[in-house]
């Protein structure tokens, strides 16, 4: 009886390990915009509110996208630029291509680029961090 015990509670945590695992598709964006605080950013960063300058954020992001972020990218390839804004503000703009992309090569057309990043800028002023596929996009605005 005790083996047969075992092997059902075995049975059961397996069950409920397995309905806890999410696995978003390929297809769905997963969107997590940054909260004004966190514990950890007192020591490197003060995040502050794109504010009045949310328009000169989204030029700034279609120069970014542009000039640096458009193009053939490299399986695991990250690429960051930093942009001053008005009133000692900065945005720290990142993309990603993750390691888990099917091909070794992928091109990043710079008006996708431009459509992710300013959605994100529009509907998360405190930064976000997104992936799209196997492309993540993240964005922060920095005290200077």
């Amino acid at each position: 009886m005790k083996p047969f015990i075992s092997l059902f509670v075995a049975l059961h945590y397996l069950s409920l390990a397995s309905a806890t695992i999410y696995k978003p598709s390929d297809h769905s964006p997963r969107t997590r915009c940054f909260p004004f605080f966190r514990k950890k950013d007192i020591l490197k960063e003060v995040r502050t509110r794109y504010d009045d300058e949310e328009g000169e954020a989204l030029q700034v992001a279609r120069k970014a996208c542009e000039s640096n972020f458009h193009g053939v990218w490299r399986r695991s390839t990250t690429r960051e630029r930093c942009y001053n804004l008005g009133r000692h503000k900065h945005v720290r703009i990142t993309v990603e291509l993750s390691d888990a992309s099917p091909e070794p090569l992928q091109s990043l057309a710079s008006e996708e680029c431009y459509r992710r990043l300013s959605g994100d800028i529009t509907d998360c002023p405190w930064g976000s961090g997104v992936w799209y596929g196997v492309w993540r996009y993240r964005q922060v605005t920095l005290l200077r």
